[in-house]
Parts: C-alpha cells; sequence; structure tokens
C-alpha cells in the first residue's frame, strides 16, 4: 500500500520546474512591455543552483533606470496634454476666454465646469 503523505520527489521537482518557468515568462513578458531592459536572467540559471546576486542587482538595477526614465515621459506627456487643454479651451471660448479666466475655473483645473459671476458657462 502507497503512502499518500510522502511527496513524491520527480513529481515536485517537474512542478517546481515549471512554476520557474512559468514565473520566469510572465516576468519576461511584463519587463517586454517595458522595453529598454536586457533578459539576463533565465529559469535554468535559477534551478541550478540559484542566481548569481550581481546579475540580479544588474538586472533590478536596469529596471529601475527604465521605471524612472517612464515616469519622467508620463510627466512630460501629463504636461503636455495641459498645456494642450488649456490652449482648445481658450480657444473655444475665444473673447470671453480672459474675461472667463479671472471668474471660471478652466477644465484642465479643479471645479470643472462651475459657472461664473455671470453665469456663462464655456465648454
Amino acid at each position: 500500500m502507497r503512502r499518500l503523505d510522502r511527496p513524491r520527489p520527480a513529481r515536485n521537482a517537474r512542478t517546481r520546474r515549471d512554476g520557474v518557468r512559468r514565473n520566469f515568462a510572465l516576468v519576461h513578458a511584463a519587463v517586454a512591455t517595458l522595453g529598454l531592459v536586457p533578459p539576463m536572467l533565465s529559469p535554468e540559471d535559477f534551478l541550478t543552483g540559484g542566481l548569481d546576486e550581481k546579475c540580479v542587482m544588474l538586472y533590478v538595477a536596469h529596471l529601475a533606470r527604465r521605471l524612472l526614465e517612464l515616469s519622467h515621459e508620463q510627466r512630460a506627456v501629463h504636461v503636455i496634454i495641459t498645456a494642450l487643454r488649456k490652449l482648445a479651451w481658450e480657444r473655444k471660448c475665444g473673447e470671453y476666454g480672459s474675461a472667463l479666466r479671472a471668474t471660471q475655473s478652466p477644465p484642465w483645473g479643479q471645479g470643472r465646469g462651475t459657472p461664473s459671476a455671470e453665469g456663462v458657462v464655456c465648454r
């Protein structure tokens, strides 16, 4: 009679290997969407005795550098979009634009769509 509480080594090793490969595939897919991060780590390195500490540190450094670059790019996009919205709002309002600026919040700021003292809303 076979004992059920004792794990079989071959099956656990295969499951672990498949899990490690699946995790590395997910990491590589996520990093590929970021771009400019070289694939320095492989599941075989992890399975055959662990990863080299210097390789891991270098990989994390590349990843951190790319994430910082993306945050700067996202900030630049936000500034550009805000400026374009401001320009479009001023063009849409026409002659009322300068008069409304003092009394009404523009759509890119807080208080979106609140009427001015004269009751004029530029949309």
